[in-house]
Order: structure tokens, then C-alpha cells, then sequence
């Protein structure tokens, strides 16, 4: 197909398809705030609690708001914050901090 070649941006309606329409991200959904207010709490506890704690909160807030259950957030949030320090602090060799559990 040539790129100068019209072409329908939607199905025709004799063909029998459906066309699928998709709408501009909401970027006020409560979603996207809570995912903001939560990255914005990490910045200011991470100081105060360390990593692991902050992290911890940050995954635990991360999958509640992604509609997630709360056994699964409360199974995930302490092994992806574990893992991720492991990661840095021993894979990488990046200090992180370690807040109250110093």
C-alpha cells in the first residue's frame, strides 16, 4: 500500500465491523492522583523510614489502587520491596537508605 493511499480511518459500515473507539487518557482519574500522591509521600518518608518501609507502603498503595485484593498486596508489597533493595544494595552496590531500621 502506497503511503499517499487514503485510508479509512474506520471500518466501513457495509463491511459489518465495529469500530472501536478509544478516549483520550483521563489524567485526573483517581488512579493517576493516587499514583502521584503516593510517589510524592515516597519522596518525603523515604528520608525518615528507609527504603524497605517506604517501599513496603509505596507497593502495598501501588496495588490497591491498580484494583488489586488485599491478601495479594499484603503477600506482594513485602517481597517486591525486599527484592528491589536486595537488587540495589547488593546487585548494584547503591546505598539506600535505611531511615528508622538504620
Amino acid at each position: 500500500m502506497a503511503p499517499d493511499e487514503d485510508v479509512p480511518l474506520l471500518p466501513e459500515e457495509s463491511s459489518g465491523e465495529q469500530a472501536v473507539l478509544y478516549a483520550p487518557p483521563n489524567f485526573f482519574s483517581p488512579f493517576v492522583l493516587g499514583t502521584l500522591g503516593c510517589v510524592l509521600a515516597s519522596i518525603l518518608l523515604m528520608p525518615l523510614l528507609g527504603f524497605l518501609i517506604t517501599g513496603l507502603l509505596f507497593t502495598f498503595a501501588i496495588v490497591l489502587l491498580s484494583g488489586g485484593k488485599l491478601r495479594s498486596a499484603l503477600i506482594f508489597s513485602p517481597l517486591a520491596a525486599i527484592a528491589i533493595y536486595a537488587m540495589f544494595a547488593y546487585g548494584f552496590r547503591v546505598p539506600l537508605p535505611r531511615g528508622i531500621l538504620g
